[in-house]
C-alpha cells in the first residue's frame, strides 16, 4: 500500500490510501509511432489538417494517461485542456516566420491546442508549458498528432517535443520527414523521473534553410495534457492561537486558529491529530474551486497564503491527557508543516457534588445497630467509602472508629454517652469530596434514662420495671439490678411487703388487676417498623453472581445474544437466605448513563437466584440486597459485566467499476445509541495486513455511515478487499467490531 494523493477520494474529513502505484513511462529518441514512409491512408483530406481531439480521444481511449504519483514525495498533478476542461494554465503559444498560426479550443468538445505553418524557410509554430516558480517538471503525459509536408531539398518538415532546464535531466524526441507528406496519427508523449526541467515545448518546424514544399499540410494538435510538478519546499505555519492552546483543564468545544504560507503549489489542507488519529481533515481554502480533492487544473491551484480555524469537541474524548498535532500540507499533500505535538488535559466530568447529606437510621442506644446511607450525589463514575466516627467531647474532635467502614454499625460500650456520625467519601476521576450525616446520640447506656436495661422496647425513664425482674421499680431493692428482688418485710409495718393481688400496681400497666396509669409508652418515637428480607436475613450476607455455565463475572457476546446470570445469597454460616428479594439494575457503558431498574429476583430454598439477561449493549448488571426491606441502602451488592460485539454491516454500491470511477460504501451499526457520532474506520487489505485509509462518523440517528472513494491509479484489473471497523473506547457501549470484507473489482 502507498500514500495518499489529493485526487483519489471524495471530499471527506479524513485522508485516503490508494491501493496501487503508478509509474510514468519514459520516452526518449525517435517517435516510435511515426512511420518512415507516409501511406495514402494516413494522408489528411483536403481542408482538414488534423482530427479533432474528440476523435483523438476516441482513437486513444486505451493510451497511457498520467496519474498522481503515490509513492513520489513532493509532486502534484495539473490537468489541462482535456475533455470538458478549458484550462490552459501554464501554456503559451510559440511561433516564428510568416504564415504560422496557433490557437486553442480547450473546453469545447474535442478541443485542444493547434499550430501550423505554410512554406516560409525557418518558420515554426507550437506551444510551451512553463512550471510555476519554485517547482519543476517531474513528468508529463499528453495526446498529440502531427502532419508534415512532402520533403524537398533543404526544405524539411520537423516535429519535436522536449523539456528545457538542466542538461542532465532533459528529455526530448524529434521526427524529421525526409519522405513524402507524412501524418503521424494519434499517439502519446509521456515521460517520468525528470529533474531540473522548468519548461516543455512541442512544435513543428520548416527546417533545412529553404522553403518547404507545401505539398501536404503542416500542422500539430495537442490535448489532454497532464503535468506532474515537483515542489520540494514545505509550507510554514504562522502564529497559531486559540482556546485549544489554553493552559489548564479543557472542556467543551475548543479551537485553534492559524495562518500558513507556501512557495510552490499553495496551501492545501489542514489536519488535526489527537493521539495520532485525524479528527479534522479539510481543505483550508478552495480558491474559487481550483484547490479541491478531485483534480487540479491550475499550475498554482491553492493560495500561497491562507488562514483557517479548526474546532475540537473535547466531549468526544476520554478524560485525561491527550497529544495534539496541527499539520498543514501544500498541494503535493506530502510536504507539510507540523505544530506540536502539545498535550491537552480534557476535563468534561465534574467532581462529585453532594445534594443530600448521608442519613443514619436506627435507635441510638446500647445493643442496637445503626445503618447509614451514602447520601445523594451528582457526577459520573463515583465510588463511595464509608467511615463511622465517634465524637469526643473532651477534645472536641471526631475520631474514626477502626474497622467501621460498612453500611451498618453495631453500637459498642465505648460509644456510651457519645455521639456517632457517618462520613461518606465520594471519589471520581475529578477528585474526592466528603459529606457527613447529622450526629446520632448521645448513645444511651443500658442504665441511662434513654437506655433499655431489660430490652423490652420501653426506655428506662418510661419503664415501670427497668430491670425486668417482675418487681416494680418502687418496690424493687435495686430497680436496675435484676438479681435483687423484693426487699425484706418490716415486721413493725404490716403495710410493707408484696402488694396483694388486686390492689393495683403503680408500675407496669399490664399487671393483672392493675391500672394502666403507670404503663410506659415505649421508646418515645424511636420505635420503627423493620421487615427482615428473607429467612435468615443478615447484613453480613454473602452475595455472588456469575454468568451461567461459567465462573466468570465478565463475558463477551455478539449483538442480539441473550445470557443467563445465576447466583447465591448465603448467611455467614453458609446457610441459605430463603425468599429474599434482590433488586436488579443495569448501567449501559455509555458516557452519562444512569442506572436503570430491571425489577427483582427472589432466592429459592437453597438461596439461589437467576436472571435472564435480554439482548442489548455493553453494560454492568448490579444485584442489590437489603437485609431490611425498608432500608435506603443496600447491605450487599455484586456486579457482572457483559461486553457486546456490535453488528456492523456494509455494502458497496458497485462490485465492479473502471479506474477514475467511484464506489460508495454504506453501512450500519445495529443498536448504536442516537446522538453518538462514533468514528468508523475504512480499511483496505494490503498483502496480509489491513491498513486504514479513511474514516467518517456515524449519523446522529439510525447508526448509519457512508463513504465515497474514487480510484485513480489502477492500471490493470485488480481485486480489492475493503472493510469497516469500529473500535472500542470509553463511553461507547460496544466492544470493537468490524464488517465482513467486501470485494470490489477495478478495471482499467
Amino acid at each position: 500500500m502507498t500514500g495518499f494523493s489529493p485526487h483519489n477520494a471524495s471530499s471527506r474529513p479524513t485522508t485516503g490510501l490508494n491501493p496501487t502505484e503508478f509509474s510514468l513511462s519514459r520516452s526518449r529518441g525517435r517517435d516510435r509511432a511515426a512511420s518512415p514512409r507516409a501511406s495514402r491512408g494516413n494522408r489528411p483530406r483536403k481542408g482538414r489538417l488534423l482530427p479533432s481531439l474528440a476523435a483523438l480521444a476516441v482513437g486513444a481511449a486505451t493510451a497511457l494517461g498520467l496519474a498522481a504519483p503515490v509513492a513520489n514525495a513532493g509532486t502534484y498533478i495539473v490537468k489541462t485542456c482535456d475533455n470538458g476542461n478549458p484550462s490552459t494554465s501554464g501554456w503559451a503559444p510559440i511561433s516564428g516566420g510568416a504564415g504560422t498560426g496557433t490557437s486553442h479550443s480547450c473546453g469545447n468538445p474535442g478541443g485542444g491546442f493547434a499550430a501550423s505553418f505554410l512554406t516560409t524557410p525557418g518558420s515554426y509554430a507550437g506551444w510551451m508549458f512553463t512550471a510555476p516558480a519554485n517547482t519543476d517538471i517531474a513528468g508529463f503525459s499528453l495526446y498529440r498528432a502531427f502532419a508534415l509536408p512532402q520533403n524537398q531539398p533543404y526544405g524539411t518538415g520537423v516535429y519535436s517535443a522536449q523539456t528545457h532546464g538542466s542538461s542532465s535531466g532533459a528529455w526530448g524526441t524529434v521526427y524529421t520527414n525526409y519522405g513524402g507528406l507524412f501524418y503521424s496519427g494519434v499517439s502519446v508523449e509521456s515521460a517520468g523521473g525528470l529533474s531540473g526541467q522548468n519548461q516543455f515545448s512541442i512544435r513543428i518546424d520548416c527546417g533545412g534553410g529553404s522553403s518547404c514544399s507545401g505539398i501536404g499540410d503542416a500542422g500539430l494538435s495537442v490535448g489532454a495534457a497532464d503535468f506532474m510538478l515537483r515542489d520540494n519546499i514545505d509550507p510554514v505555519i504562522v502564529s497559531p492561537s486559540g482556546t485549544l492552546l489554553a493552559n489548564g483543564a479543557l472542556s467543551g468545544s475548543r479551537s485553534i486558529t492559524f495562518s500558513a504560507t507556501d512557495q510552490g503549489g499553495g496551501v492545501f489542507r489542514s489536519i488535526l491529530l489527537v493521539d495520532g488519529s485525524p479528527v479534522v481533515n479539510k481543505v483550508i481554502d478552495g480558491n474559487g474551486g481550483h484547490c479541491n480533492t478531485s483534480a487540479f487544473v491550475q499550475t498554482v491551484p491553492c493560495k500561497l497564503a491562507a488562514s483557517d480555524t479548526l474546532s475540537l469537541n473535547t466531549a468526544a474524548l476520554s478524560e485525561g491527557t491527550h497529544s495534539v498535532q496541527l499539520i498543514v500540507r501544500d498541494a503535493t499533500d506530502t510536504n507539510q508543516a507540523v505544530y506540536g505535538p502539545f498535550n491537552i488535559n480534557v476535563d468534561n466530568v465534574p467532581p462529585p457534588v453532594n445534594t443530600s447529606a448521608p442519613l443514619i437510621t436506627g435507635v441510638a442506644r446500647h445493643g442496637q445497630t445503626l445503618t447509614g446511607d451514602t447520601g445523594t450525589w451528582t457526577g459520573t463514575g463515583i465510588t463511595f467509602a464509608r467511615q463511622w466516627q465517634r465524637y469526643d467531647a473532651g477534645t472536641g474532635t471526631w475520631t474514626s472508629i477502626a474497622g467501621a467502614t460498612g453500611p451498618t454499625y453495631a453500637i459498642q460500650s465505648a460509644d456510651y454517652g457519645k455521639a456517632l456520625r457517618m462520613r461518606s467519601r465520594a471519589t471520581n476521576s475529578e477528585g474526592t469530596v466528603d459529606a457527613y450525616s447529622d450526629p446520632a446520640g448521645p448513645i444511651a447506656s443500658p442504665t441511662d434514662p434513654k437506655g433499655d436495661l431489660d430490652n423490652d422496647g420501653i426506655i428506662n425513664e418510661n419503664d415501670s420495671d427497668i430491670d425486668g425482674d417482675g418487681v416494680p421499680n418502687d418496690g424493687d431493692a435495686d430497680p436496675k439490678d435484676p438479681s435483687l428482688g423484693v426487699p425484706p418485710a418490716d415486721p413493725t409495718d404490716p403495710g410493707t411487703g408484696v402488694p396483694a393481688p388486686g390492689e393495683g400496681e403503680t408500675g407496669r400497666g399490664d399487671a393483672p388487676g392493675g391500672n394502666t396509669g403507670g404503663g410506659g409508652s415505649g421508646a418515645g418515637g424511636d420505635v420503627r417498623i423493620e421487615t427482615k428480607n428473607g429467612e435468615g436475613a443478615v447484613a453480613a450476607a454473602a452475595l455472588a453472581a456469575t454468568f451461567s455455565g461459567t465462573k466468570s463475572k465478565t463475558i463477551k457476546v455478539k449483538w442480539g445474544a441473550k445470557r443467563k446470570i445465576t447466583g447465591t445469597l448465603l448467611a455467614p454460616n453458609r446457610q441459605p437466605i430463603v425468599g429474599a428479594k434482590l433488586e436488579v439494575h443495569q448501567t449501559p457503558q455509555l458516557m452519562g448513563s444512569a442506572a436503570q431498574s430491571l425489577g427483582q429476583v427472589v432466592t429459592d430454598a437453597k438461596g439461589r437466584f437467576s436472571y435472564a439477561l435480554p439482548a442489548g449493549v455493553s453494560r454492568t448488571i448490579r444485584f442489590g440486597y437489603k437485609h431490611i426491606l425498608e432500608a435506603s441502602t443496600y447491605s450487599q451488592t455484586t456486579e457482572v459485566n457483559v461486553q457486546v460485539t456490535p453488528k456492523v454491516t456494509m455494502k458497496a454500491d458497485r462490485k465492479s467499476l473502471r479506474n477514475k470511477h467511484a464506489v460508495t460504501f454504506k453501512g450500519k451499526i445495529t443498536g448504536a445509541p442516537a446522538g453518538v457520532r462514533k468514528i468508523v474506520e475504512f480499511q483496505a487489505l494490503d498483502g496480509k495486513k489491513w491498513r486504514t485509509f479513511a474514516s467518517t462518523r456515524v449519523a446522529k440517528k439510525g447508526g448509519t455511515f457512508k463513504y465515497r472513494y474514487r480510484f485513480t491509479r489502477t492500471t490493470r484489473p485488480t481485486n480489492y478487499q475493503f472493510r469497516a471497523i469500529v473500535r472500542a473506547e470509553k463511553g461507547w457501549p460496544f466492544a470493537s467490531g468490524q464488517t465482513k470484507p467486501i470485494k470490489v473489482k477495478v478495471r482499467r
